[in-house]
């Protein structure tokens, strides 16, 4: 789309005309650029708004594509190449259409390990795909019914239709057969009011009908990966809540939807698989925009949502402007209902583009013609031209070094991706991480302190560009955490937690983070003096706020196993905890601490007794799996330890300390005897020894 924009600005210049398309399309889409991009500029994470990680479809860039592919479509085409272009898109249906469906079928034909799954294609996530097909459908539809086709085309489309449907039906999504099922009823009103034929329409919404109704009954006939989305009640909270003061104008940015989702989620999700996902949009495309872009952004698209229905009203009475009518109602009804994705946004705007054909005209740019008005009005023009060129011949060359550093960052290069984008917080962030590790490898106090302070720049420069993002707050504390016992460490650490907590308040995990810094805080405390105790006592208020968030949640039952140990109180955490327990016998977190405490105090026959309730609770529980292994180590009941190990593994395939257990037990070696030392005794670590 830039290639070709930077042609027709060089053709633009050699002519001396400027060739516009005059619509009020043109003018909506105008706006909704515009709105764009002042909430990226106001936004408070700026870089991420205009160029997002090239996965978000909302960026001012994506924004840019869109409505250049709108602009260009406008002014290259005429109705004559209508025909070209359905030849085009529809050749381009088939294969996407055959390659998904062997996808779908695990008959993988790319060699890349990426695309070796169920759920890839060439559109974006099974339910993309799903949206693009349907897409395809109508406009076949329209096209059978509405256009003069040669027998042979009939027979291609018509093949191409039925083979859709068959896939629709082994897809069976819902929401895409409810979608099917109204474009088609505005397509066969169409039909009704001009007197045209339009049994096919009616086929297709009897065959919605009945998948719609039997959706619930009908077996899988193929195992594709989930989607998840946040519900409308949710979404509408958050929107609620980012409108306030003066975000309501221009919102909180565009493509920063995860960040404020972070913010105001629901805690009840806490209480569900999901607990710790971070979702780019909201229930929908357009009921995410109101949060993104504000009510600026949000009228903006109301008045492009108006511009196509007057738009579409018109051109619908036109054969061949019916079957793009028919296909973008589609598309936009998607938006309504789910979100949304690069491919299906870039057809909306390629086909309003289509909507404006022969509506074009030129401005010129005469320097010796006319009056003085008309001569400096030309070479306004043309410097504008001018300026424009190079500003997307700089936009090109910086698209292009940020594809690099992703590369790079792909490849495990984080310096050089750093480097190459200096905007990415997200690398920043990565690089910062990748030197602290660096860091404890390097005993030379000169060498180690300039990887520290590359470490804590990056830290800093990443919260700089993004303060929204509590994984930059967050990150910038922990490299504070691991300088603790050198002065004010902790200090700094448990500031950056706290601003981490102010963005992501509803996260068990940030509360469990500054608790544990003020007890490593603590901990290089002289004598138990007040400030100790206060310390501990700090820690401790931050852990209730963790477990009264998520009561199952292990790090902050076990870290409160580890205070009261600190306390020298076992006895009296014991029997408080066995206290609780009485009146929630179905708590699994509380369960794991007791168990903890049990086994730190060395009474194994309760330790054992409490991990096999917590896990009778909780299946996934794999901390509790750990020492409940470790216990059946110790009595020598290998397999029963293999078993627990096996299953922690399989529950986090990444943890290389269950691995070398696995390999110990299997090898007839003690659990733990290749792992402490190094390591600390798990019952005596800060952190549980599985991540949640």
């Amino acid at each position: 789309v830039l290639t070709a924009f930077i042609c027709y600005l060089i053709r633009s210049i050699n002519t001396r005309r400027l060739i516009y398309p005059r619509a009020l399309l043109s003018l909506a889409v105008l706006a909704v650029l515009a709105a764009v991009g002042i909430s990226a500029v106001f936004s408070q994470a700026p870089w991420v708004g205009i160029f997002g990680d090239f996965l978000q479809p909302d960026t001012f860039l994506a924004f840019s594509v869109y409505a250049l592919t709108f602009f260009l479509t406008a002014i290259f085409f005429r109705k004559e190449d209508l025909a070209k272009i359905g030849l085009c898109f529809f050749a381009g249906l088939l294969p996407a259409l055959i390659f998904g469906g062997l996808q779908i079928f695990g008959k993988f034909i790319l060699p890349w390990d990426f695309s070796r799954q169920t759920g890839f294609n060439s559109v974006g996530t099974p339910f993309s795909w799903g949206v693009f097909l349907v897409f395809g459908l109508t406009m076949l539809v329209a096209a059978l019914t509405s256009l003069r086709l040669t027998k042979p085309s009939k027979i291609i489309l018509s093949l191409t239709a039925f083979l859709t449907i068959a896939v629709l039906i082994i897809l069976n999504f819902q929401l895409l057969w409810i979608g099917l099922a109204l474009v088609m009823f505005l397509l066969a009103a169409v039909k009704f009011a001009a007197r045209e034929e339009m049994s096919l329409p009616l086929v297709i919404i009897i065959i919605s009908l009945f998948f719609i109704l039997i959706n619930q009954n009908l077996p899988s006939l193929v195992v594709l990966p989930g989607e998840v989305r946040p519900d409308f009640p949710s979404t509408l909270s958050v929107l609620n809540k980012v409108l306030i003061g003066k975000q309501v104008l221009f919102g909180s940015g565009p493509a920063t939807f995860s960040f404020d989702y972070s913010r105001f989620r629901p805690v009840e999700l806490n209480q569900t698989a999901f607990w710790s996902m971070r979702f780019q949009q909201g229930f929908s495309f357009l009921f995410t925009l109101p949060a993104t872009l504000g009510m600026a952004g949000a009228l903006a698209f109301l008045f492009l949502l108006f511009s196509f229905i007057r738009r579409g009203l018109r051109v619908s009475k036109e054969k061949g402007f019916l079957a793009i009518v028919a296909g973008l109602s589609f598309l936009i009804i998607c938006l309504f209902v789910y979100p949304a994705f690069f491919v299906q946004l870039f057809f909306v705007f390629l086909g309003l583009g289509l909507l404006t054909l022969e509506s074009t005209e030129s401005l010129g740019m005469e320097f010796y013609l006319g009056n003085k008005w008309q001569r400096a009005r030309g070479l306004a023009i043309f410097l504008a031209a001018i300026l424009l060129l190079t500003f997307v011949l700089f936009a090109f060359y910086l698209a292009g070094q940020k594809y690099a550093a992703a590369i790079y960052y792909k490849n495990g290069l984080f310096e050089k991706a750093a480097r190459l984008d200096s905007q990415s917080d997200q690398y920043l962030r990565t690089l910062s991480q990748t030197l602290l590790l660096k860091s404890n490898k390097i005993t030379e106090v000169s060498q180690f302190q300039n990887i520290i302070v590359s470490a804590l720049n990056s830290g800093r420069r990443a919260v700089e560009l993004n303060s929204m993002d509590a994984l930059n707050w967050s990150n910038l504390a922990n490299i504070y955490e691991n300088l603790i016992p050198t002065k004010d460490a902790d200090v700094f650490a448990a500031q950056n937690y706290r601003k981490a907590i102010e963005r992501e308040p509803k996260n068990p995990q940030g509360f469990v983070d500054l608790a544990r810094v003020l007890t490593a805080s603590a901990d290089q405390s002289q004598e138990k003096d007040v400030t100790w105790q206060e310390k501990l006592n700090q820690a401790k208020s931050a852990l209730q706020e963790s477990i009264g968030l998520k009561a199952d949640y292990a790090p902050a039952y076990f870290l409160m196993a580890q205070i009261y140990i600190r306390e020298g109180n076992l006895d009296k955490a014991i029997e408080k905890v066995e206290e609780i327990k009485r009146t929630n016998p179905g708590d699994a977190g509380l369960a794991f601490q007791l168990g903890i405490l049990y086994y730190r105090n060395n009474q194994i026959e309760p330790a054992q007794s409490e991990f096999e309730r917590t896990v009778a609770l909780n299946e996934n529980y794999s901390n509790a799996r750990y020492f409940l292994g470790l216990i059946y180590d110790q009595k020598g009941q290998k397999q029963k330890a293999i078993a627990q190990f096996e299953r922690i593994k399989a529950l986090n395939p990444d943890n290389q300390e269950i691995k070398n257990i696995l390999d110990n037990l299997k090898e007839g070696r003690a659990a733990l005897e290749t792992v402490v030392p190094p390591a600390q005794p798990p019952e005596k670590r800060i952190k549980a020894p599985v991540g949640e």
